[in-house]
């Protein structure tokens, strides 16, 4: 009896140790990894406040080509409901997706020079957007404050119509995103240029 019960203590024992040494393993592993991908980032995190456009560290480490895929669909769609949308939406609405469209661009001339540009693009007419295509020239991930988030160079060619009329819109951006389980979201536009 006093043999089992030894032999039931070493097993707890033994169990628990590996339970313990296993649980820290897995941690230091975890950690280690964290700190590969932080040392693969060049420059450093920043503790500041503002816009994390214009505080954003360097990087080289691009997006997978399947990950730039998924950001392509998703900014495609953004950029649908944002950048230009039909006419078709009531103003209200229309003033909700230019309040949030104002207040992710980092510079205010920009923010003044969209809103002149929209005001005039949409101003007595009937504009409906037929297609949108969106090509990344660079997307690379980067942090801000400890949190993984892409830099994105990119252009959105609309096409469709203004009040019967053709019209091709092209946009060149420069975006702060997330992406995030497999979603991409835009945070902030550094840049935003039209032809």
């Amino acid at each position: 009896m006093k043999k089992r019960r030894y032999i039931f203590f070493i097993g707890i024992v033994v169990l628990a140790a590996l339970m313990v040494y296993g649980c820290s393993g897995e941690k230091r592993e975890k950690e280690e990894s964290k700190s590969e991908i932080k040392n693969e980032y060049q420059g450093k995190d920043t503790l500041g406040y503002g816009h994390m456009y214009q505080n954003l560290p360097d990087s080289n480490i691009s997006y997978s080509s399947e990950e730039i895929e998924q950001i392509k669909e998703d900014l495609n769609t953004w950029a649908q409901n944002t950048l230009i949308v039909d006419s078709s939406l009531d103003e209200k609405e229309r003033e909700l997706i230019d309040q949030g469209l104002y207040e992710s661009i980092v510079s205010q001339q920009d923010v003044e020079r969209v809103k002149e540009d929209r005001n005039s693009f949409y101003e007595g007419k009937n504009v409906i957007v037929n297609g949108v295509d969106t090509q990344i020239s660079s997307a690379v991930k980067t942090r801000y404050h400890d949190k993984e988030v892409g830099k994105l160079e990119c252009t959105v060619t609309f096409s469709g119509t203004q009040s019967g009329q053709p019209f091709t819109r092209i946009y060149n951006l420069d975006l702060v995103i997330g992406f995030d389980s497999q979603v991409a979201s835009v945070y902030e536009i550094g840049k935003i240029e039209w032809s």
